[in-house]
């Protein structure tokens, strides 16, 4: 959409012929006000303007101007405007160093200044006075704005890049006044406006603060004191009696709405989403009006009034006249509805680019259909009812462990607790080449800031544990960047000992020192003590298999899972199970049958009234589906092959606080699917572990109203859990899938579960049947094996309506075309980890093998089987298990020679790789293979134990009548498989977690 163009200078000087005697601006100075009439402004700002002419400046040149906040700023950003020039601003506060490379990265020829600042910029520049051309003669009817063009440049201004080069962006004529015309409208300003001038010179969006005061008649003020304190600010507030005030959204957690004076209209914030609660608080009080925009699109291309009652999410309004915003995927394609997608801009507002960046240009300023583009980097989702919602940064999402995440996510929570003020969450290299999230808090008290353990309680309520923080950091103040906003690069590099932590409780015996010396060079934490939560001050499972492996290679036996479960080295050392005989990770069966007992004792299941009425048993293939587990390795595949076989809807449960978050999850599925595809998903956020699956009341209804067939795949995986941890996702969430079941008409269930449930209990040789119902099983090993093995007895004992099949899973690899494995499972660690040492202990692997299930085969073959097969339990292994020594061979092939050693040449590489800042996969390597240790040893670390198929076949005659004739077979793990799967293993960056 065409705006009308008009020249900034011109236009004041329109507004200024009218309200000539009528303060334009008044700062607070050392011996009083400070002030300037619209008359007066307009004969300094148009002498000014006259004289950089007269001294060369030519149309389209840039102008430093090297002045602090004050009135002498509004005439230099005017005069140079006047003089057709545009003007970049230099705040004197700035470091040297970045004040010259912005000089001579604009190529500076002319610098407005005063006197005092001009040693803070050296180099070959003119300066020219702010007050130059005061003393010449008045300004006549001929002295007129030089005439400029839409296209020529008004200002440039320099934000901080991500390389850490600041960048110049070149913003010109024709979106400004547009821009100010629809903000004036919006923040309600009129000729009686009083508004406070508070952000930084150096930052855009004080050009629209400036610009909306002139161009509306009203008066500036100028307070540099106010900005020491909120007392302050509130003090300006008052004694000025200020209508309009534009802040920092950070700041709106530390003024109280309730002491701001009445004379306060409104608030304007924006550059960075604020908590919701915090906004609603203030809208009650007042007017407040979130803009967005990019430096890029000239300060702000869309805003709108927050709702003191619906604000429940930062939402970025209507565009303004002459922009237009468009939410595409990563191959520039528009996305739906509900689909996360970048923000795109277009219009008058676009900026002309990077000063003397063309990579960076072609990057981000984009030609899309004919139509030039911003790629603003923002991730956003559009709602039906058309409003757009930012989510966060596309370039703050980081990976960790495999996991796609979202510091915005975190720093929510983080705010959402009493006691923390300000947020900002990183990934960060926490040395011996691992990386973790480090969360930088300023405390609300800084007297009492909260602790490690306390946070980590709170986050642990609504973040899932790869989400959690393995540092916190309290910080009395957050460095911030000239905008007001989070100095992130500053946070990229603060030391992170800077805690409110104390040195940890030293040891009391020898076996204490022993342990304390590996767990502090595990965590590389000198102040960690005996009594410190080893999760809570940085460790993850990672780090268990670490810890264990060195204290193997020490000759100091200790169990994984009983360090989950004992996480400080006292309660360790103390706790009875130590070193004993017995093998500590199983569990009697008949202690499982008990617990899955009382799962289904009387009161469990107290059906909605309206779903006992009688139904008739639905027939034909699946319309609405139920998956669970949708953004997980295996589900993903699955939900893939559901859209491709079937025509039903699919209502995707994820683990989020609404639908968009939802959506968000499945982005990276949704991703790889035609859009008539992706529409037929429906996310709907909820929990596993919550009664309901976390589902409200007319969500539930609906579903078991509606949904004719669940796909149960979702799972929490991890080998070194307890029982009782791995209990609420795997074994009540199935509990929740199985009264889900129960309400409404007959649904089939389809569920996800392992052949762990047999090779991880004392039946785990011979041939493991289909017919197996889990009743002989006298001991389960492991907590995943168990909470399975658990689920699958309370889906038999459940009395469910409809029937019921279970995919027992062998070990889930990756897929035959990409290659890439599951985020870090042992598999791959084990690989990573020989290749690192380089050798294997002799003999250690003879006789033992693998089971190698290729993703893409297992869910092809789960979803064949759940179409054309009646209920019954199968099993979808290879038929063939993997010897270990192909394992090795394929390094091999690889070029990486694996020696053949002793056990103790073996231990001792290992242990010296370990105290070198060694990685986690030698230690996987090394535990992995403890079917080659002692009775008691294995017994001790058999959850870690890779090579499950060993002695066993995996019976699937089910499984095989019903693949018949469909074409699919699982691929023999031949070295063809093998060796591209080397090939992508060594190539990709190493994991960061165990599955």
């Amino acid at each position: 959409m065409d705006t009308p163009f008009q020249h900034l200078a011109a236009r004041f000087r329109a507004v200024a012929a009218v309200r000539g005697d009528h303060p334009a601006v008044v700062a607070r100075a050392r011996s009083g006000d400070s002030s300037m009439t619209y008359g007066e402004l307009l004969s300094r700002a148009g002498r000014l303007g006259r004289s950089l002419r007269k001294k060369g400046v030519e149309r389209g040149a840039i102008v430093g101007l090297l002045l602090e906040k004050s009135p002498e700023t509004l005439v230099g950003m005017l005069g140079t405007l006047w003089a057709g020039a545009a003007f970049l601003p230099l705040h004197p506060e700035l470091p040297p160093e970045r004040l010259a490379f912005m000089a001579a990265d604009a190529g500076l020829r002319w610098v407005v200044s005063r006197e005092q600042y001009r040693s803070r910029l050296d180099g070959a520049v003119t300066f020219i006075d702010v007050d130059d051309g005061a003393d010449e003669a008045p300004l006549t009817g001929e002295d007129v704005p030089v005439e400029v063009g839409a296209e020529d440049l008004a200002y440039v201004i320099y934000t901080s890049g991500s390389t850490g080069r600041p960048k110049g962006v070149l913003v010109p004529h024709r979106g400004l006044v547009s821009l100010l015309d629809a903000q004036i409208a919006a923040f309600g300003m009129g000729l009686m406006s009083r508004s406070l001038l508070y952000l930084s010179t150096s930052f855009d969006a004080s050009i629209s603060d400036i610009g909306t005061a002139l161009l509306a008649g009203a008066t500036l003020f100028i307070d540099e004191e106010m900005r020491r304190s909120p007392a302050g600010l509130l003090e300006v507030l008052r004694a000025r009696r200020i209508t309009h005030l534009d802040l920092p959204p950070a700041l709106l957690r530390v003024l109280d709405p309730a002491q701001v004076p009445e004379s306060l209209e409104t608030l304007i914030i924006g550059g960075e989403a604020s908590p919701p609660e915090v906004v609603r608080r203030w809208a009650a009080r007042l007017r407040v009006v979130n803009v967005y925009g990019p430096t890029e699109a000239t300060i702000c291309t869309s805003l709108c009034a927050c709702n003191p009652v619906t604000w429940t999410r930062p939402l970025l309004g209507a565009p303004i006249p002459g922009m237009s915003m468009h939410v595409l995927d990563h191959e520039q394609r528009p996305v739906s509805a509900e689909t996360p997608g970048e923000l795109y801009l277009t219009g008058a507002g676009l900026a002309l680019g990077y000063l003397d960046r063309p990579a960076l240009n072609a990057e981000k300023f984009v030609t899309l259909r004919g139509e030039r583009c911003y790629r603003t980097g923002d991730r956003v989702v559009r709602h039906a009812d058309g409003e757009i919602e930012f989510l966060g940064r596309v370039d703050r999402q980081v990976k960790l462990r495999g996991l796609l995440i979202e510091p915005e996510e975190m720093e929510a929570q983080l705010l959402r607790h009493p006691d923390v003020m300000e947020a900002a969450v990183l990934l960060r290299d926490l040395g011996r080449e691992r990386q973790g999230l480090v969360a930088f808090l300023v405390a609300r008290d800084p007297a009492q800031p909260p602790s490690a353990g306390l946070l980590g309680a709170h986050l642990s309520r609504a973040l899932p544990p790869w989400m959690l923080p393995q540092r916190c950091v309290v910080l009395a103040r957050m460095p911030v960047t000239p905008s007001g906003k989070v100095d992130m690069q500053k946070l990229a590099s603060w030391p992170l000992h800077d805690t409110a932590e104390a040195m940890g409780a030293p040891p009391r015996n020898p076996r204490e020192v022993r342990l304390l010396a590996l767990f502090r060079q595990v965590l590389g934490r000198d102040d960690l003590g005996v009594t410190d939560d080893f999760f809570a001050m940085g460790g993850d499972s990672l780090s268990v298999l670490e810890v264990v492996a060195a204290a193997e290679a020490a000759g100091l036996p200790l169990s994984p899972t009983l360090l989950m479960s004992r996480p400080t080295i006292a309660s360790l050392v103390d706790d009875d199970r130590w070193c004993q005989e017995k093998d500590e990770g199983g569990c009697s069966a008949a202690t499982l049958r008990a617990d899955v007992a009382a799962l289904l004792g009387a009161g469990w299941h107290n059906p909605d009234p309206s779903a006992a009425a009688p139904h008739a048993p639905r027939t034909g293939p699946p319309k609405e589906i139920l998956l669970t587990g949708a953004t997980g390795f295996l589900g993903a595949r699955l939900l893939h092959e559901l859209l491709l076989r079937t025509g039903a809807r699919i209502h995707c449960l994820v683990r989020a606080r609404d639908p968009a978050e939802a959506r968000s999850r499945l982005f990276p599925a949704l991703s790889a699917m035609a859009p008539s595809d992706a529409a037929r998903i429906i996310p709907i956020p909820g929990d596993l572990a919550q009664p309901r699956l976390g589902l409200d009341a007319a969500t539930w209804t609906h579903l078991f109203r509606s949904i004719d067939t669940v796909y149960h795949c979702a799972a929490r995986v991890n080998l070194l859990q307890p029982y009782q941890a791995l209990r609420p996702d795997n074994v009540l969430g199935t509990r929740e899938v199985l009264r889900l079941l129960r309400e409404g008409p007959p649904k089939r269930l389809h569920y996800a579960s392992t052949l762990s449930v047999l090779v991880a209990t004392d039946r785990n040789t011979g041939t493991l049947s289909e017919d197996d119902d889990l009743a002989a099983t006298q001991v389960i090993h492991g907590g995943y094996a168990q909470s399975k093995w658990a689920a699958e007895c309370l889906l038999r004992a459940g009395d469910a309506p409809g029937p019921i099949s279970i995919y027992r899973l062998g070990l889930i690899t990756g897929d035959t075309t990409a290659f890439a494995a599951p985020p870090a499972d042992l598999l791959s660690l084990f690989l990573s980890g020989i290749a690192s040492l380089g050798c294997v202990p002799k003999d250690a692997l003879a006789g033992l093998a693998v089971d190698i299930t290729p993703v893409d085969f297992a869910a092809a073959a789960l979803c064949h089987l759940s179409l054309e097969s009646g209920p019954g339990t199968f099993h979808i292994a290879n038929p063939h298990s993997l010897p270990a020594e192909a394992l090795v061979a394929a390094l091999r092939r690889a070029g990486r020679p694996i020696a053949r050693v002793s056990e103790e040449q073996f231990l001792a590489r290992l242990g010296g790789l370990l105290k070198e800042g060694g990685r986690a996969e030698e230690a996987a390597a090394c535990l992995a293979l403890c079917r080659r240790l002692s009775a008691q040893d294995f017994g001790r670390l058999r959850t870690l134990d890779l090579f499950q198929a060993t002695g066993a076949r995996f019976a699937m005659e089910r499984t095989l009548a019903g693949l018949a004739g469909s074409g699919l077979s699982c691929p023999p793990p031949d070295a063809a498989l093998l060796d591209a799967y080397v090939r992508h293993l060594l190539a990709a960056a190493r994991p960061k977690e165990v599955s």
